[in-house]
């Protein structure tokens, strides 16, 4: 059962506020054995919360980078690493030495392509694997589309998950924090499976 949820969960678009956070926490409560009940409490984007404040919802209708007239190089659809999380829009035609800082890569791990997120910077990029990177010719024209949008309307919410265990053994009141989080997507070591295990 557990790596049946963290399977489920790992490829989901995962980010702070986002659909895909919204669909692990539905997918979750499917789960929930028992007595065990489940529910999410919501905290409002914008909203200050602990030590930050709530970001907006993240959504991402379309993302690429491609070689102009020739293959794409990176793409939302096809990987969610591909695209550093929370870019802001952009439709533009880049020379390689406009677009290699907003490449990220790995060199520690040159077959992976990493995760990169900029929750409260204004900016936007990619994310290939170093090989890839080292194989992206020099001379040619690139074109690097994000059709993002940050959505703060009145009901867009953060979801927290909790459970509630009834039924216990121990005597008197107990409390047990468990703590995992979802917001890292096609991460599963410090994430989905953190979460499937509690």
């Amino acid at each position: 059962m557990i790596k049946d949820i963290a399977a489920e969960l790992y490829a989901l678009p995962r980010s702070l506020v986002s659909d895909g956070l919204d669909a692990s926490l539905l997918a979750l409560g499917r789960r929930m054995p028992a007595p065990i009940q489940w529910s999410v409490e919501e905290h409002p984007c914008g909203a200050d919360r602990w030590t930050w404040k709530v970001p907006p919802r993240w959504v991402v209708d379309e993302a690429y980078l491609e070689i102009e007239g020739g293959p794409r190089v990176a793409d939302f659809k096809r990987h969610a690493l591909e695209l550093v999380a929370y870019s802001v829009p952009v439709d533009k035609t880049l020379t390689w030495e406009e677009l290699a800082p907003r490449l990220h890569t790995s060199k520690k791990r040159p077959k992976a392509v990493p995760w990169v997120f900029k929750y409260y910077e204004p900016t936007w990029g990619f994310c290939v694997s170093q090989e890839a990177y080292d194989k992206l010719p020099r001379d040619k024209r690139y074109r690097a589309v994000i059709r993002s949008r940050f959505e703060t309307a009145p009901g867009l919410t953060l979801g927290v998950g909790l459970l509630h265990p009834e039924g216990g053994t121990t005597p008197g009141p107990a409390e047990v924090v468990v703590s995992a989080h979802l917001c890292h997507p096609f991460q599963a070591n410090d994430n989905a499976s953190a979460v499937a295990v509690g």
